[in-house]
């Protein structure tokens, strides 16, 4: 009876002792994936470890070596890969230790570091004028550009205190153009900015200078808005005359008022012709007063240029021809390439104000080949014959009354514009 009771008490023991803990953790790298491409300085690395009794800790290896070990959760772990070359092929694995000293080992995975190079973005460009005017829009544009061929955002900082929104993704290479209008007056600073589809930023651009005013220094609108300042030529009043006709004579002229602003050459001058038929005729030299290689007047005219000894024409002439019905029938910018070429300009380069006897023109520079500078004579005529008047005064143009006669004349007081 007593030895069974002893079996029995053993068998009891036996019952009630834990089983030795021979089950080793489990463990995995969850982030970032097997094969992946890296494209960031700093990588999330984040482990998971179970184990039924507890983990008692977590070792992180990279590249063989160990980056770090846990005592504690969470196992999250933030690689800088700054120091890596590109195109370095990493290998990532994690163990796992219970409090047993059982040990589970994670799959090996392998990632390849990129580096991801910053986009390129060229400055803010566009057709823009010299100056601009409060609460209107303007465009601009940027391009960027980016080594590793990711798409890219642009944004503009308008140099007001405001930045645009991200513009859509588009290709490297791709032109994006924004809007903005500026409601105060003031010189602004615009700049661009890019980033490509990972995130990573260009410097911000070179910036682009751009002057805002309150108002138009010139509107081509037939009204005289020209300042002292801008007066290029002056001719008596009345210094042709004839019988029957008012005074001033339809084929004089005095002031001439001219102006380069915003991209364009401004002229205006009084235009007395009323009832008259005759031609206004404005000789454009640019950069320098020196020959087209013309030999003739475009429209067969007797007029020329001289400049002491040589007889000349310049490479740019505009005529306007006014009809007897006070109104401008033709309008003519005539270049000389070989030969004389002809090229109507419209409403959108000049208008004439019959009520106020104005003639005012708003020529684009790139018409003229983009000159530095510009340098001017204004005169009158009709059909083929010389010129009539001037403005500026011309030594070479003194006729009292209308001279219809087959002589030449030769302007010769071509004004810089100023």
């Amino acid at each position: 009876m007593k030895k069974l009771f002893i079996a029995v008490l053993l068998v009891l023991l036996l019952a009630g002792c834990p089983k030795p803990d021979e089950e080793a953790p489990e463990v995995m790298i969850t982030h970032p994936a097997n094969g992946v491409e890296i494209y960031d300085d700093t990588v999330y690395v984040q482990i998971t470890a179970t184990d039924e009794r507890g983990v008692d800790s977590v070792e992180l290896y990279i590249n063989d070596t160990l980056a770090i070990a846990f005592t504690k959760r969470p196992f999250e772990y933030y690689w800088i890969t700054t120091n890596y070359p590109d195109s370095s092929v990493c290998s990532l694995f994690a163990i796992a230790y219970d409090y047993s000293g059982n040990t589970g080992y994670s799959d090996t995975i392998s990632v390849t570091i990129r580096k991801n190079q910053r986009p390129i973005v060229s400055k803010p460009f566009g057709e823009l004028p010299d100056e601009g005017i409060i609460n209107t829009l303007y465009t601009f544009n940027a391009t960027a550009t980016d080594t590793d061929d990711d798409s890219v955002y642009i944004r503009f900082a308008w140099g007001d205190g405001d930045t645009s929104l991200w513009s859509s993704l588009v290709k490297s290479g791709d032109t994006i153009s924004m809007e903005h209008r500026f409601i105060n007056a003031g010189t602004y600073t615009i700049k661009a900015q890019a980033k490509d589809k990972r995130g990573r930023l260009s410097f911000w651009s070179e910036g682009i200078s751009f002057k805002i005013v309150e108002q138009a220094l010139h509107s081509l609108d037939g009204v005289n808005d020209f300042t002292n300042e801008m007066i290029a030529g002056i001719d008596p009043t009345g210094d042709i005359t004839e019988a029957g006709q008012p005074t001033p004579h339809p084929l004089d002229l005095d002031t001439l008022w001219a102006d380069i602003w915003n991209g364009k050459l401004w002229i205006g001058f009084k235009a007395y012709a009323s009832n008259y038929g005759l031609a206004y005729g404005i000789y454009i030299f640019p950069n320098e007063i020196a020959s087209s290689g013309a030999t003739s007047d475009p429209w067969g005219r007797n007029v020329f240029y001289t400049t002491g000894n040589d007889t000349i024409f310049p490479t740019y002439i505009l005529y306007f021809w006014h009809e007897n019905n006070d109104s401008i029938t033709s309008a003519n910018l005539c270049k000389f390439q070989t030969n004389w070429n002809y090229t109507n300009i419209g409403s959108d380069k000049f208008i004439y104000n019959k009520n106020n006897d104005f003639l005012e023109i708003s020529l684009p520079l790139q018409d003229i080949g983009n000159p530095d500078s510009v340098f001017i004579e204004l005169f009158t005529t009709g059909g083929d014959k010389h010129a009539q008047d001037t403005s500026p005064d011309d030594p070479n143009v003194q006729f009292p009354n209308p001279d219809w006669s087959d002589i030449k004349t030769g302007i010769s007081k071509a004004v810089k514009v100023k």
